[in-house]
């Protein structure tokens, strides 16, 4: 079982380089072969998006804290611009890895989701931000135990 981040994320590397070997050629680019690998930066990016590092100005930040890991980390124009031409490669190892990883098994499972808006906030019926003066308007809250009527609430 593993517990420690440092060994999730050796495990992950590990799983991803083979990977990598197998459908690498599949997204070869021409040029110098760069000091950062392709399986290290696929591995820093899905394990950042596991920790929730997901916004290119910190993914790398949170990195140099991991040095230990990988040594050797590119510059962030470099390492977002290599990562989003590697994104067809990276969805076709997370789809491996979760055949690897095999959570459907699992008696916990987490569904990676987006919120979706629904209505805009200014859309909404008596929106102005003013609650106060929307309560009294509506007469929305009315005190406990105060009694009722049809016509509405006595004071």
């Amino acid at each position: 079982m593993i517990t420690e981040f440092d060994d999730f994320v050796t495990w992950m590397y590990v799983l991803i380089d083979d990977i990598w070997q197998q459908i690498g050629p599949l997204y070869e680019r021409s040029g110098p072969a760069p000091e950062c690998s392709n399986a290290e930066l696929i591995t820093m990016a899905i394990v950042g998006e596991c920790r929730e590092w997901d916004k290119e100005t910190n993914l790398l930040g949170e990195w140099r804290n991991y040095t230990h890991l990988f040594p050797i980390l590119p510059e962030r124009s470099r390492f977002n611009r290599r990562r989003r031409n590697l994104m067809g490669a990276i969805d076709h190892i997370r789809r491996i890895t979760r055949a690897v990883l095999d959570v459907a098994q699992d008696k916990q499972c987490v569904i990676d989701s987006l919120p979706i808006e629904v209505v805009k906030f200014h859309l909404v019926p008596s929106s102005s931000g003013d609650w106060d003066r929307t309560v009294q308007h509506t007469g929305a809250a009315r005190p406990r135990n105060a009694p009722s009527t049809a016509i509405g609430s006595i004071s």
